[in-house]
């Protein structure tokens, strides 16, 4: 994948932070902030966590990242992909994607109510397939 032209598109310079950023994120697939934080001050000791925010925050007002909200958990961050569902791990936490159509759900609830859904998140909490055995 080529970050310097996923940020050009989005009208944002590629700098060397905003690069790892978006490498690392893609690298790992879901990321705290902490996490990020702590691989990134191994290459750039003087970064810094508002640097990060201040990044983070700027690739998700544009859309490049998404913010995964994930229940009794730290948040996470990926990269923007077509719409999609997660599933954790309540044994190793291992958030994984799972891409199902959310189309009829969101049919029965706008039938159901008089709510115009602008987004939505869904997590899957269970055991996955390594803690299971």
């Amino acid at each position: 994948m080529n970050f310097k032209d996923l940020l050009a598109q989005n009208e944002l310079k590629a700098t060397p932070q905003r690069l790892l950023i978006t490498e690392k994120i893609y690298e790992k697939g879901h990321i705290s902030i902490e996490d990020l934080f702590s691989t990134l001050k191994n290459i750039f000791p003087t970064i810094s966590l508002a640097t990060i925010y201040k990044n983070i925050n700027k690739m998700v007002e544009k859309s490049i990242i998404e913010e995964v909200k994930l229940p009794s958990q730290k948040n996470m961050y990926e990269l923007k992909k077509q719409s999609h569902s997660h599933t954790i791990c309540k044994q190793c936490n291992k958030v994984c994607d799972i891409f199902v159509s959310m189309d009829i759900l969101q049919q029965q609830i706008d039938s159901l109510s008089d709510f115009d859904i602008a987004d939505s998140s869904i997590v899957f909490v269970g055991v996955c397939k390594e803690c299971k055995s």
